[in-house]
């Protein structure tokens, strides 16, 4: 005798937490990186900026601006405002001009 248990509904509620969980997994994994990558840029700024200065050079004016990247260590959300892109600056219509606010919320810690 076989016993056929995918269309039993406890097969189906294992399945049901299973997708969820890998659907947790990858926002989180996704949150963590965008954070990362939030703090290496940042990071990445502001050696080169210090270079500059070293230099006594004009600093470049990077699209988004470090100073434009906040980051939230308690919650780990990273929220971008204004330009996000170099188009957006050369666009001569004013609601392309205003800053643009990006958040983007992890559900992640960190710990400086």
């Amino acid at each position: 005798m076989r016993l056929v248990l995918s269309n039993t509904p406890l097969n189906s509620r294992t399945k049901h937490v299973d997708l969820t969980r890998a659907a947790s997994a990858s926002r989180t994994t996704y949150r963590t990186e965008i954070l990362h990558a939030a703090v290496e840029y940042k990071e990445t700024w502001a050696v080169a900026f210090a270079s500059y200065d070293r230099a006594g050079v004009d600093r470049p004016e990077p699209v988004p601006h470090p100073d434009h990247v906040n980051i939230n260590y308690e919650t780990g959300d990273v929220t971008i405002t204004g330009p996000v892109m170099i188009a957006t600056l050369a666009t001569p219509d004013r609601r392309a001009r205003r800053p643009t606010r990006i958040a983007i919320q992890s559900s992640c810690q960190f710990v400086p």
